[in-house]
């Protein structure tokens, strides 16, 4: 099972993962997924108490075309620093999908942590409960950078009270609130 490739998440209808079935639409994942170090495809990653954390995306750099991180929160700053999501080259799109309720502070220091690859191509923020984005959304830093962002869509962050400047390079910006 270490050598698995291709793990798809997406809408099966299940709740949580039995021992001997990898199938999606989860609540969380077993611990042990950085395990799984060949892996591809892996369409959904939940955070949970009960299963992995996202620091366990450490070691899965060979991760391709789309990611979505679900209920993300304010805790465990030290797992997000694990997660080194720059180090996912292969990644094109990357929806970080976060737990709503969570507080201001918290959850802003935990989304400066997973600052993207500039090969992404599509961002998807979803229910950031923060008041501004990481430092790293400060797009006139990434001048002299290599970056193939070209969509980006926010959806539900209702504190955000300042919005990335100088998105004239994307080719499509999504924002609803």
């Amino acid at each position: 099972m270490v050598s698995l490739r291709h793990l798809e998440a997406d809408y099966s209808g299940l709740n949580e993962l039995p021992e001997t079935v990898l199938c999606g639409s989860l609540e969380c994942l077993p611990r042990g997924i950085e395990k799984l170090r060949d892996l591809e495809t892996l369409t959904e990653f939940i955070v949970s108490e009960e299963g992995a954390d996202i620091g366990e995306l450490k070691h899965l750099n060979g991760l391709r075309g789309k990611l979505r991180i679900s209920n993300i929160k304010g805790v465990g700053k030290e797992a997000s620093h694990e997660a080194i999501l720059k180090d996912k080259e292969h990644l094109r799109l990357l929806i970080l999908s976060f737990k709503s309720n969570d507080d201001d502070e918290a959850v802003q220091s935990v989304f400066e942590l997973l600052e993207p690859h500039p090969n992404l191509y599509k961002l998807v923020i979803l229910k950031y409960n923060g008041s501004k984005f990481p430092s790293w959304m400060e797009f006139p830093n990434w001048e002299g950078r290599s970056i193939m962002l070209c969509q980006l869509e926010i959806h539900a962050c209702k504190n955000l009270k300042v919005l990335p400047e100088d998105l004239n390079f994307l080719k499509n910006y999504i924002y609803h609130n």
